[in-house]
């Protein structure tokens, strides 16, 4: 009788157990998610491993507890069975007390087919990675792509409610209907955030001017300005102690000198310190009064004056990008107009540059010229030192005729500074030179075309070249020592690229290189060392010598221009004649061409 109540019990739960495997078959025939799904793997286990348990304890009290040694880690206790239960949905999740370990199924007895649980989005972590209105899909593969546009539109227009004025970017908190859309495909709604998202706020430096990012990347403007202010700081305590050891007075020029400003000058002295060395302040102190009178002529003069008109036209072209010379104007329709008699730093550049069209009028006005006094706007104590410094940087660093319309001194400066190259970098003058040597081109007067860009270093000092930081630095040292600082400045940048010009093919490409390259030398401090170190190029150079040969230059264009006037004159009086090689003006040009090299070189 005991024999076959067991036999009944076996076949009864080999029944039970064969109908919970087909129900179990048939639930995960129909899920959609891959089998390199983790988490589904871990709910496939699970549950089989949960079916094995239940089996094991209804037909054996030593194999249940086996069994429940055996995968006491990986699933629930060991189910008891029971007459039926009622099958978890997504809408009535258990409580954390009902649910299993891994929070996937239920801890009450199976004794019908059921399937798995649904995840409810308040119980998933949260990814980046996705969204979290997403759960596990149980619809076929084919059918959520299929629908991925659909359930994209929705989502969109479930949070379309928020405009783009809003502040507030968090999700609301109750999310719309779960959507098929998988995890890993961008919605709509992540497109929205993201244009939402705040444009980064432009940085401007101490002085007012925007820091462009295009040349240097903002990560690295951050971390030289970390490392710089350290630097700053020690400058400033050892010119303070180099003061005091003068009383409070300016100190003589000295090697010490050169050395503290070749450093840098803090910021709090920089103007005074030009003012004092460059000479524009005894200049002031001697014309007393002079500024003040020669603003009120140009202003009675009015628009008689032939430069005021260029001048006003210039005014708001000066550093657009820093906004102490800010002059736009917003009209009520919305349009935007340039009015530079709206501020003040633009109306003192104004009253400067008529001052100086009267001061030197045979300059009157050049452009670069406001560049320059607009700098010194931003450094010197007030209007009237930035007019006698700018005075001062025209006639006495840089040659005659620098600025007027013959521009003859701009073009001696370049010549001197094609001859250091062709002396010091013969590898880049083969590539500028066109196949000839430099005193070939002085004879053709045809000077390499780089030229075009290196004239502009020298016309604006640096200014626009090189980062606002850097060009402060090199006017320290030009103030100083003199006009040799922009020799070796312009010198070590051309070092600086000497690989890359060699490598080019073609002498054209040599323009952006130098006009991009140093506005990415933003580390100031290291490319003042590189510009006075003993083994640089041009380290030998003086005053004296760049003096020597502007004045050999400067009278080899008088014998030139000498020639091509005699050699008019000498047509004008024969105008039938033609010349030939052997003339008497071919002649005079090679004998004077001669007589130039020999007057270089024979003061060595």
């Amino acid at each position: 009788m005991a024999t076959q109540q067991q036999s009944n019990c076996v076949v009864e739960e080999s029944s039970l157990l064969k109908q919970h495997q087909q129900s179990l078959r048939r639930a995960f025939e129909n899920l959609s998610v891959s089998n390199n799904n983790p988490q589904l793997k871990r709910q496939q286990s699970d549950h089989r491993l949960s079916a094995g348990a239940s089996f094991s304890s209804s037909t054996n009290n030593n194999a249940q507890q086996s069994t429940k040694r055996k995968y006491l880690t990986v699933c629930p206790p060991p189910l008891t069975l029971k007459p039926s239960m009622s099958s978890p949905t997504a809408t009535s999740p258990k409580t954390p007390a009902a649910c299993s370990p891994r929070g996937y199924f239920s801890n009450s007895p199976i004794a019908s087919p059921r399937t798995p649980r649904l995840v409810s989005p308040q119980e998933r972590p949260y990814s980046p990675y996705c969204s979290s209105a997403m759960n596990v899909s149980t619809s076929s593969l084919a059918s959520t792509l299929s629908s991925a546009s659909s359930a994209q539109q929705s989502t969109s227009e479930g949070y379309s409610t928020s405009s783009l004025e809003d502040d507030d970017l968090s999700l609301p908190s109750t999310p719309p209907a779960a959507t098929t859309t998988s995890p890993c495909w961008p919605s709509k709604l992540d497109e929205h955030v993201m244009e939402r998202e705040p444009k980064p706020v432009e940085r401007r430096d101490a002085y007012g001017f925007k820091q462009p990012t295009q040349w240097v990347k903002l990560a690295e403007q951050l971390e030289f300005e970390q490392s710089y202010h350290p630097i700053l700081e020690h400058q400033h305590a050892k010119w303070k102690v180099f003061l005091e050891e003068h009383q409070g007075q300016w100190p003589p020029v000295s090697s010490k000198l050169k050395r503290y400003v070749r450093k840098g000058i803090p910021h709090d002295l920089r103007g005074k310190a030009w003012m004092h060395y460059s000479g524009a302040k005894a200049k002031m102190e001697t014309n007393a009064g002079l500024y003040q009178s020669l603003v009120r002529t140009a202003e009675a003069m009015g628009e008689h004056n032939e430069y005021a008109e260029i001048i006003n036209r210039d005014l708001h072209r000066t550093f657009p990008d820093n906004d102490q010379f800010a002059c736009a104007v917003t009209a009520e329709d919305g349009s935007v107009s340039m009015v530079p008699e709206t501020n003040a730093k633009l109306r003192a550049l104004r009253r400067i540059l008529l001052a100086f069209s009267m001061y030197a009028p045979h300059i009157g006005y050049c452009q670069s010229l406001n560049y320059l006094a607009g700098f010194f706007l931003l450094f010197v104590p007030d209007e009237e030192s930035a007019f006698w410094m700018l005075i001062t940087t025209v006639h006495d660093y840089f040659p005659e005729n620098m600025y007027d319309v013959t521009m003859e001194g701009a073009h001696i400066d370049q010549t001197v500074l094609m001859m250091m190259v062709y002396e010091q970098l013969p590898g880049v003058w083969n590539k500028i030179g066109s196949g000839k040597c430099f005193w070939e081109c002085v004879e053709s007067d045809g000077l390499p075309s780089i030229t075009l860009v290196t004239s502009h270093w020298f016309l604006t000092q640096f200014i626009n070249i090189l980062p606002v930081e850097t060009v402060l630095r090199v006017w320290d040292a030009l103030y100083i020592e003199g006009s040799k600082v922009l020799f070796r400045v312009a010198l070590t940048i051309i070092k600086m690229n000497e690989r890359r010009i060699w490598a080019l093919d073609d002498p054209i490409e040599i323009f952006p290189i130098l006009q991009n390259m140093p506005r990415r030398l933003v580390d100031c401090h290291a490319f003042m060392e590189a510009v006075f170190a003993k083994d640089s190029v041009g380290a030998d150079l003086t005053t004296a010598e760049i003096e020597r040969r502007r004045v050999l230059f400067r009278e080899r264009r008088k014998q030139q221009r000498a020639a091509a006037a005699a050699a008019a004159a000498a047509s004008s009086n024969s105008p039938s004649s033609q010349p030939s090689m052997s003339s008497p003006v071919s002649t005079s040009t090679t004998s004077s061409f001669s007589s130039f090299k020999n007057l270089y070189f024979g003061r060595r």
